[in-house]
């Protein structure tokens, strides 16, 4: 939607429809031909781009037509990031990752790890993320790209990625079947999981409009929103810390090096926000495993506060 009224929207078989209501009526002005694997119109700018199929080629959409504007490579193209406007922008897809710049297609970053990348996103012309399979890579210059760590149970495939900042972070995807949605608050210095097992199915598309109010999509017409529970404010992710196993079952070990410097607490949330447990934590302690058998089968929160601080994560109990 580039406003309250006027939009775009493709997919199978490469329609593009245009609605000028608001989305009560579209229709169609053109068709890239196959299914349409991304859509985007720069900010402030008034002339968008698809792609899409097995091929390279990227099409022009204007609010009357589609029409077809280059050819680049011999592989599907599955992502655009325009961060500022239209002047520079980039496209992955396949094994590669190209830039758009002074009206010219084409134009190749000096390095970045070989792999197969499925999605790119620029939070501005310097920094940026690009994930693929089982990869996440990072550049701060625009141009040379360097391989992040991911958790290790990411084995498959990841398919988008949605950055608010250049701290706040999620990425989702799949492996061995499993959805799943990694979140970063430091920039992907480190990856942990936000949610992992609520569907046995691919997680495609993630969209966030703050650090509390999230979206992802996935196959079988999944849609998971997420909302953080109420009495934990917008930057509840001050720090990283892991919960392992989660899915859990009658205890969880959480790992959190802050408490190597400064003593704090843990408290396990019901998901209307209401402490059901807690625990105080002396410094010193990085490992902490909390007794969970008083606990029924469910989502809940675990949050650690240190000082002024707090971080949450997502606690499902089996």
């Amino acid at each position: 939607m580039l406003n309250e009224n006027e939009g775009y929207a493709g997919g199978y078989q490469g329609r593009i429809y245009r609605t000028t209501d608001g989305g009560d009526n579209w229709g169609a002005i053109g068709s890239i031909g196959s299914t349409v694997s991304e859509l985007v119109f720069p900010p402030t700018s008034d002339t968008g781009y698809a792609t899409g199929g097995l091929f390279g080629n990227i099409y022009k959409i204007t609010s009357s037509s589609v029409s077809f504007l280059v050819y680049l490579v011999p592989d599907a193209l599955s992502s655009f990031s325009f961060p500022i406007d239209g002047q520079k922008g980039y496209v992955c897809g396949g094994s590669i990752i190209m830039t758009y710049a002074n009206g010219i297609w084409g134009g190749a970053p000096n390095s970045y790890p070989s792999g197969s990348y499925n999605a790119v996103e620029m939070v501005d012309n310097m920094n940026g993320w690009a994930a693929g399979h089982a990869t996440i890579i990072h550049t701060i210059d625009g141009v040379n790209w360097t391989e992040q760590s991911v958790p290790s149970g990411i084995v498959g495939e990841l398919y988008d990625l949605h950055f608010l900042n250049l701290n706040e972070g999620w990425v989702v995807g799949a492996g061995q079947g499993v959805g799943k949605i990694l979140h970063t608050s430091n920039g992907g210095q480190s990856w942990v999981f936000e949610a992992e097992g609520l569907i046995d199915d691919h997680l495609l598309a993630v969209n966030f409009t703050s650090p509390t109010n999230g979206y992802a999509v996935g196959l079988n017409s999944m849609l998971l929103k997420y909302s953080e529970v109420s009495g934990i404010d917008e930057n509840s992710h001050s720090f990283a810390f892991d919960l392992f196993p989660n899915p859990a079952d009658e205890s969880v070990r959480i790992n959190c090096s802050e408490f190597n410097t400064e003593s704090g607490s843990i408290e396990v949330l019901s998901s209307e926000g209401r402490t059901l447990q807690k625990k105080t934590v002396s410094k010193g302690n990085e490992a902490i495993e909390l007794d969970l058998k008083e606990l029924a089968a469910g989502m809940y929160i675990c949050k650690i506060t240190i000082g002024n601080k707090s971080s949450t994560r997502k606690l499902i109990i089996e």
